[in-house]
């Protein structure tokens, strides 16, 4: 656990709150991560929708100066966001806007070919995606529309 604290502008004091990965990038954008596991229950889910709104409060600005993730270092269910299906976080986190799963994570804070290389290291294959997958992705892009 990494414990972080920003001065509060508005009410001149000082504020500590719990974080598992800051980044400050080299244009000036902080990005906060909430690391969990892919399958939180429900109660994991509103608290982690509230400490990602804290961030943002907390620090006075929005995106894309402060960018707050529920990060997921790996999907169960498949390559990509869109193959997930776990309900309690498509449902009770800002799923589309929020939360980053497997490939997109480490492309966040690694680079492009970072998940690969971790894949690599650990001897896991790189999921591939299939016709189902792609259908399936299909399918659920059109449920957000």
């Amino acid at each position: 656990m990494i414990w972080n604290w920003v001065l509060h502008k508005k009410y001149r004091r000082t504020t500590f709150f719990k974080l598992v990965l800051y980044i400050l990038a080299k244009d000036g954008t902080e990005l906060f991560f909430e690391i969990k596991a892919p399958k939180p229950n429900k109660g994991q889910c509103l608290e982690v929708t509230q400490r990602l709104l804290r961030f943002h409060l907390l620090r006075g600005q929005n995106r894309p100066q402060v960018k707050a993730y529920y990060a997921m270092p790996y999907n169960p269910y498949g390559a990509t966001k869109f193959d997930y299906k776990w309900s309690y976080t498509i449902n009770y986190t800002p799923f589309n806007d929020a939360v980053v799963i497997g490939h997109d994570f480490w492309e966040i804070i690694g680079g492009k070919t970072a998940y690969t290389y971790i894949l690599h290291l650990t001897g896991y294959p790189e999921k591939k995606q299939t016709n189902a997958t792609t259908k399936g992705r299909i399918r659920q892009r059109n449920k957000m529309k």
